[in-house]
């Protein structure tokens, strides 16, 4: 195991401006896709509440909803402020249906810091990096200062856009800050906890599916019960800042301190383990591997098994947020659903929650198109570090271990459908008493699966045939995202909303139509992958990956 090398003359963090510059620069297009997706949702939900309710009574039973129905406060939160929301005023209903924000924000802290501190290292990244005059903790100040910015930055836009569309500055400025003083905090969270384990799979699965998975369990019981618990939460610390309710700001010192405590205690711990090791030894593998091992398709699920699990557990907590609040919006018998309709689409059905699961399953399949460009990049991954090599080197033809990427890919995303589909289902079912709204829901998220299908196939379309352009598929994702939240409140015509891989499913259950669609993205998706498995097996490996 490599030692720590000597410190620069310039200092323990020499040369983390430049390593920044080089993060942001390999980031342009993850970073803006995350704060587009983010500052959609809440500005989204601001935007189309103006419309929806209008009028007062529509507004009372929306917030009568909320705060009788148990599931909606574990999933959303508290509603401090909603009592006294007005039609003038409705930033506490927009905090309080928008604090899926918090989570975004986390995932997109916890991603950017893990990949750019114990993802490079264990790859052999940050040793050549290192070779040069940098400091041992530049690339961790790096990344933490990226992680930073990226929340400011998300904080500035929520704060701008929420005060541009007449909601009051003071409770603009503190949701916006609380939004990123959670980021900060998760960006902490995650460094620290790569200096304690020697894997990125571990510590995204510890920091996401543990810190934050239990963060925002502790808040929903404390929430319900009304009890000290959410105070054990930086999620609950966050929403006790009470934006647009006579903000408190005193709260926003416990996810400041939280954040500073991470941060030192990153650089502590990284100062005082080796270079490529972990303070936590981990403990020995076994000599052989099991039979289940001796496959590349298994190999490739143990690989991928921590990444896919947090996204199924954090679609699913989703799913549940999606369906309190959707049987919340169902009980509030007033509510403008012809405005909602015009807004997302659908119309064929005259159940208004139909209506909003179309949207909100879309929502889902887009979290799981990230899902699924992620895990498909693991086979450039894979490539890149020469770990491929070893696997071809065995009986296993080319065709056979591409198509095992491309099929944990497209089976991870089905498991993370399943999730959201399942949370959503669990939720709404036990507000409305329908068990059979479990399977109807789960269904209306599997028809979107043959679209992340057909986007998995471009991924890899391009990393077959010239990886390095393999990138361009975020393209594809970030106007998905785009067209999706925003086409149809900008006026976009059809054919522009159909180049959005989402928008070709079905819009079930809205509507039961839509076979042949499914048939045909299914076979588009299938002739993409025969595409990317021949330009893989013509092409050299490593050509300049």
């Amino acid at each position: 195991m490599s030692t720590t090398a000597p410190v620069p003359a310039g200092g323990a963090v020499t040369a983390a401006g430049t390593l920044a510059r080089f993060i942001l620069r390999q980031n342009r297009l993850r970073l803006p896709l995350w704060i587009l997706l983010a500052g959609g949702l809440v500005l989204g939900n601001a935007g189309t509440y103006a419309d929806l309710f209008s009028a007062d009574q529509a507004l009372a039973d929306r917030v009568d909803a909320v705060l009788n129905n148990p599931a909606v406060l574990a999933a959303t939160g508290p509603g401090y402020g909603l009592a006294e929301a007005t039609v003038g005023n409705l930033g506490p209903l927009v905090v309080n249906d928008s604090s899926s924000v918090f989570i975004l924000a986390a995932l997109m802290s916890v991603l950017l810091v893990v990949r750019h501190t114990r993802a490079e290292e264990e790859s052999g990244s940050t040793e050549l990096v290192r070779a040069a005059a940098v400091g041992p903790h530049a690339p961790l100040a790096a990344a933490l200062a990226v992680a930073a910015a990226a929340n400011v930055a998300l904080g500035l836009v929520l704060a701008a856009g929420l005060a541009g569309m007449g909601l009051p500055v003071a409770g603009s400025v503190a949701f916006g800050s609380s939004v990123s003083a959670v980021g900060m905090a998760f960006a902490a969270i995650a460094g620290a906890v790569g200096q304690l384990i020697q894997h990125s799979r571990a510590v995204t699965g510890i920091t996401l599916a543990g810190v934050l998975g239990l963060s925002f369990v502790l808040r929903g019981i404390g929430d319900i019960s009304g009890s000290a618990l959410s105070w054990s939460s930086p999620i609950g610390w966050a929403q006790a800042m009470r934006p647009y309710a006579q903000e408190r700001w005193w709260p926003l010192l416990f996810l400041v301190a939280l954040a500073a405590a991470g941060v030192a205690a990153a650089f502590l711990l990284g100062a005082r383990r080796d270079f490529g090791g972990g303070s936590l030894r981990p403990r020995p593998g076994r000599a052989l591997a099991s039979a289940r091992l001796r496959g590349p398709f298994s190999l490739a699920v143990r690989l991928q098994r921590g990444t896919l699990g947090a996204w199924t557990a954090g679609l699913f907590v989703l799913g549940l947020f999606g369906g309190g609040m959707v049987s919340a919006l169902d009980a509030a018998q007033t509510v403008q659903s012809d405005v909602y309709r015009q807004l997302f689409g659908g119309g064929g059905s005259e159940r208004f929650a139909d209506h909003v699961f179309v949207y909100y399953l879309r929502l889902m399949a887009l979290f799981t198109c990230v899902c699924a460009v992620l895990s498909g990049s693991r086979a450039r991954a894979e490539e890149g570090s020469g770990r491929a090599d070893a696997v071809l080197a065995a009986a296993v033809s080319r065709r056979r271990w591409v198509l095992t990427q491309l099929g944990v890919a497209v089976a991870g995303s089905a498991v993370v459908l399943l999730s959201a589909g399942l949370g959503a289902g669990l939720a709404y079912g036990a507000a409305t008493g329908e068990a059979a709204q479990v399977l109807r829901l789960v269904a209306g998220a599997y028809v979107h699966l043959p679209a992340i299908a057909l986007l998995t196939g471009i991924a890899f379309l391009l990393y077959g045939l010239a990886p390095r352009w393999s990138g361009l598929v975020w393209a594809v994702v970030a106007y998905a995202f785009f067209a999706s939240l925003f086409g149809r409140a900008l006026g976009l015509p059809g054919w522009l909303l159909g180049l959005s891989v989402v928008e070709l499913s079905p819009d079930y259950p809205e509507t039961t139509a839509g076979p042949p669609a499914l048939i045909v993205l299914t076979a588009v998706a299938l002739a993409l992958t025969v595409a990317a498995v021949r330009g893989f097996e013509r092409r050299d490996l490593h050509p300049d990956i």
